[in-house]
């Protein structure tokens, strides 16, 4: 059901901005390049006394930005960059409302490992993963991106678990 409904409100917009024939992503479209940063979350969201922190891989993609919309891609259960080159359709939107584009990890996947490679998994660190925690920190990025670029306008765009985090 989530997902019917995705799939229809993204043709609702394409529909409204433009056109309805080039709904459907192929194999062919060009993904374009992205820049890889990291940005520093709170481990725990919810304890202001606890003051560890962790890099998030964010990707980002600047090129059809011209104006205050950003379409956010937040991570799914797997590295970011996997998703960010298998969703043509995003930057077929970027290209049409002239959006910045970032993608965001989720924490315990891919390079954001909040306790590194060889700690991240054990049974105590694990507490950190939870849905709660994600939100916070895709919100928290989300609004130190709307308040350092200018953004007024962002559109959530995933896919199965992202899309529930929307």
């Amino acid at each position: 059901m989530s997902m019917f409904f995705f799939t229809a409100l993204s043709f609702f917009f394409l529909c409204i901005y433009g056109s309805c024939d080039s709904v459907n992503s192929t194999k062919d479209d060009p993904i374009p390049p992205y820049t890889t940063s990291y940005y520093t979350q709170q481990l725990d969201n919810f304890n202001s006394n606890d003051k560890r922190t962790f890099n998030q891989r964010i990707l980002t993609a600047k090129q059809y930005w011209k104006n205050d919309v950003l379409l956010f891609y937040p991570g799914n259960e797997a590295p970011i960059d996997e998703f960010y080159n298998n969703t043509g359709f995003l930057f077929e939107l970027a290209e049409r409302f002239q959006a910045l584009v970032v993608f965001a990890e989720h924490r315990y996947y891919g390079d954001t490992l909040p306790f590194g490679p060889q700690d991240t998994f054990t049974p105590a660190n694990m507490a950190y993963l939870s849905v709660g925690q994600a939100m916070a920190d895709f919100s928290r990025l989300v609004q130190d991106i709307r308040d350092k670029m200018n953004i007024k306008k962002v559109i959530v765009i995933g896919g199965r678990y992202s899309l529930l985090l929307n």
